[in-house]
């Protein structure tokens, strides 16, 4: 009797709904794909500006230091396509690049594989620049010093620095963000390395970190060549996380380290490690003879 009532109520919403249908934007699992989000932190002169001029990139300029890169791609055979867009210490730019780059980058003529925040350290404290100034000139700051921060105006540069982060993440092209390291303690005392960002004591760049598919920490390290036995520097990432050092690796794709290798290399690496392919049909068996009456016969 119960069965009987659900069921002419199911009827019942059928008749006003219209037949069962999902969205054409509700696609398959295996053909859901996502843009890379990517932050790479280290201390300054290990080689980050480098490491992401090694694709077809945009620099987000916030900071000095695309020399060296400039440097090490004159000397390349065949260049990646490389631009910079000068951001320094000036936010106002930054939010202009990235409605720029919002309306640009699913054009076909659009040239980049990557955008690169540089740094995304020094982009929160344009920020904080940026908050401090308009409260001063408004008049509405608790103090009209410009080189004296409040504490109002540190937790309005978080949400705006969390913003900005979504709005760059979101966007339909592969984001790579740059940043310092710092050196935190936790709960049990032990120190560890985390990227450099303010906020609530490591809580922030926790945050940050978390909003991309993978990061790691990069480290110049000293080696023996191979071919040469003398001493060489390699550019090293990790990109598992361990006590000492903060890092993930969402794709589940990446080596717990990489030595030398450029974004593309990387791009490529996650790439391949995400393509689904599909496995092959096995071939049917064919069916078992029948006995012949004479071998039954004999049998």
């Amino acid at each position: 009797m119960m069965n009987d009532i659900i069921d002419a109520e199911w009827e019942e919403q059928r008749e006003i709904d219209g037949p069962f249908s999902m969205p054409e934007d509700m696609i398959d699992l295996q053909e859901y794909t996502e843009n890379i989000t990517m932050l790479v932190y280290g201390d300054s002169g290990v080689g980050k500006t480098p490491f992401a001029a090694s694709a077809n990139t945009l620099i987000v300029a916030t900071e000095n230091g695309t020399v060296s890169a400039a440097k090490r791609n004159a000397k390349m055979a065949k260049p990646p396509f490389v631009r910079v867009r000068n951001c320094i210490h000036n936010f106002d730019k930054v939010r202009a690049t990235y409605e720029w780059i919002e309306r640009n980058c699913t054009r076909r003529e659009w040239p980049f594989d990557w955008v690169a925040i540089d740094t995304a350290t020094e982009m929160q404290n344009e920020i904080l620049r940026w908050v401090v100034n308009e409260r001063v000139e408004a008049g509405t700051a608790k103090s009209l010093n410009p080189y004296k921060t409040e504490l109002q105006e540190y937790g309005e540069m978080h949400e705006i620095w969390r913003d900005y982060v979504k709005k760059f993440n979101d966007l339909p092209c592969n984001i790579i963000w740059l940043a310092h390291a710092m050196t935190a303690e936790d709960a049990e005392g032990n120190d560890y390395r985390l990227p450099a960002f303010q906020g609530k004591k490591g809580e922030l760049a926790n945050w940050t970190a978390a909003q991309c598919h993978v990061y790691g920490h990069m480290t110049v390290q000293d080696r023996i060549s191979a071919t040469t036995r003398k001493p060489i520097q390699v550019r090293e990432i990790q990109w598992n996380g361990t006590q000492g050092v903060r890092a993930r690796d969402r794709f589940d794709v990446l080596p717990a380290k990489t030595v030398n290798k450029t974004l593309r290399q990387i791009h490529k690496m996650i790439d391949d490690g995400n393509a689904v392919t599909e496995e092959p049909v096995a071939p049917k068996k064919a069916p078992a003879k029948k006995a012949t009456a004479r071998a039954a016969a004999t049998a």
